[in-house]
This record gives C-alpha cells, sequence and structure tokens, in this order.
C-alpha cells in the first residue's frame, strides 16, 4: 500500500518598498510517500470549461500580482526625488482605442518630454473611458516643474490633468486599482499592464528572515493568516517605518 503523508515547509520572506515593509510567511504543504496516478488526480482529460475556468483564474492572479508589484514601484519612488512628484491624466481628442497605436503615441510623448527636460521616471497605466477612448494614468518623478499649458503643447493629443501628489500610500492603491478593470479594457494578452520606466527604484527582498524581530522595526498597519488555493497558508504582515526621504522642492500644483 502506497502511504503519503502530509508535510509543512515554513519559508519566510520580506520585501521593502521605499517606508513600507511586507512580512510573508508561507505554510506550504506538500507529500511524501509516494504519489497519484500518472502524476495527476485523474487521469480523465479537462473540459473545456474546467480549461476557461483555469484561464480566468491564471488572469486574475496575474492582474493581481502586477497590481502588487505596481504598488511596491509606487511606494519605492514616492518622494525620492529632487522635484516633487506628479500625478497626471492624459486624454485623446480623438476616439483612440487600440491600445498599440495609444500606446506608441504616449511614448512619443515621454520621448518629447525627456528632450525638453532631461532624465525623469515613469509609471503609466492605461484606461478605457466610457465612451471606449483609451488615457493614461500617470506618476512623474523628477520632472522640473512644467506648467499645464506647456505640458498640453508637448502632449497635443487632447486634455490633461496634472497635480502634485502628496498622499502617498493611499495614492499607490488609487492608481494600481486600474489593473483590476483590464476584463473590461481589452487588453491582449501580450500586453503590458502598465508601463513603467527602467530607471525606477525596485523593492528590495529578502528570504529566511525572522518575522517577530522585523515586527518590532515598525508600525503594524495589518496583520492576518489566510488560505490560498495555489500558495497554500500564509501570513502577512505590513509595516511603516519611519520616513527615510524629505521633497527639497515644493511645486505649485494644485493636491489630490
Amino acid at each position: 500500500m502506497n502511504m503519503q503523508k502530509k508535510a509543512v515547509v515554513v519559508k519566510t520572506r520580506k520585501t521593502v518598498s521605499g517606508d513600507y515593509v511586507e512580512l510573508f510567511q508561507y505554510y506550504v504543504p506538500y507529500l511524501l510517500g509516494g504519489s497519484s496516478k500518472n502524476g495527476s488526480s485523474s487521469g480523465k482529460l479537462k473540459s473545456e470549461q474546467k480549461i476557461f475556468e483555469e484561464r480566468i483564474l491564471s488572469e486574475r492572479l496575474s492582474a493581481r500580482r502586477a497590481k502588487n508589484q505596481l504598488e511596491r514601484l509606487i511606494l519605492c519612488n514616492i518622494g525620492q526625488y529632487h522635484t516633487s512628484d506628479k500625478f497626471l491624466t492624459v486624454t485623446f481628442a480623438e476616439n483612440i482605442q487600440d491600445r498599440e497605436i495609444a500606446n506608441y503615441l504616449f511614448m512619443k510623448f515621454i520621448q518629447r518630454l525627456r528632450y525638453h527636460f532631461g532624465t525623469f521616471e515613469y509609471l503609466a497605466v492605461p484606461e478605457l473611458q466610457n465612451r471606449g477612448a483609451i488615457h493614461y494614468h500617470i506618476l512623474l518623478f523628477g520632472l522640473p516643474f512644467i506648467s499645464k499649458d506647456h505640458l498640453a503643447d508637448i502632449w497635443k493629443h487632447g486634455y490633461i490633468k496634472i497635480n502634485a501628489v502628496e498622499r502617498y500610500y493611499n495614492l499607490a492603491h488609487y492608481i494600481a486599482k486600474y489593473i483590476n478593470k483590464d476584463f473590461e479594457t481589452g487588453r491582449k494578452k501580450a500586453q503590458k499592464r502598465y508601463m513603467s520606466s527602467r530607471g525606477l527604484k525596485k523593492p528590495i527582498i529578502e528570504y529566511n528572515i525572522d518575522l517577530e524581530v522585523e515586527k518590532q522595526n515598525g508600525i503594524i498597519l495589518y496583520e492576518d493568516t489566510f488560505d490560498t488555493e495555489h500558495a497554500g497558508v500564509i501570513r502577512l504582515i505590513k509595516l511603516k517605518r519611519e520616513p527615510t526621504h524629505q521633497i527639497v522642492n515644493s511645486q505649485k500644483h494644485e493636491k489630490i
């Protein structure tokens, strides 16, 4: 008789995104002493419905990962540059609904900005308006002060709105939430959920850390343990550390 026994592997991880820290503890079950026939729980072929459900689940998990990655990138870069960060929304006067065309025009806009103002970093999330046209929610880091009229001239495709950024953590969640609308935007599988520059500061990840020690190094914002279908039981703790940055130059744009 082929006996199987459950065991649990405990792993820990720390992800540092600016002043915010996420602590993970994974309780991953696995089997010892054998495996199921043919390496699967069933020798039957998957039904079309099952394949469809798995594809939808995979897309949702992918969207969730992208949302988390975007939030971490925002938290890593917000307030880290010599000028105030800017939150920009740009729209097309023309009803452009093709992402490839919209992304091409957006990147040309970034090139024109860099021609006039030099190096800066950005994060951008596309979204569909009610009429179907694509617009972009953009965070700009390290871009010098620019008047709204001048910025509109450089964009040249339609309406713009620009604000100085002050609500750091809430803004990360606010912008990342647009990724959850992928099922309505007609995004093709190969198209990215958000666009970003290469020079952005990245989260710092460490493994095999002592969670109880790490918990002492900040204010606990959230703590919970939950069960997931693909990763097993996870304990998650979110911390806020003392600010490590200070904005040097405050710009005269409206608050969000």
